[in-house]
């Protein structure tokens, strides 16, 4: 199976914008998990992240 992940504006700034919030894990954080978990269960994932609110 292929996925499709499309992320919207900021979500690079994840760890680094207000972290007590968020968290302390980057994006690439995100995306690396995200690619993991595909792997493993055998899907093909590709993501993407659009950096404007207005597509």
């Amino acid at each position: 199976m292929n996925i499709l992940v499309v992320n919207g504006p900021n979500l690079n700034l994840l760890g680094l914008r207000e972290p007590e919030i968020y968290g302390r894990a980057s994006y690439q954080d995100l995306k690396d998990a995200i690619v993991a978990h595909a792997q493993k269960s055998g899907h093909h994932v590709e993501i993407h992240q659009i950096g404007r609110a207005h597509v």
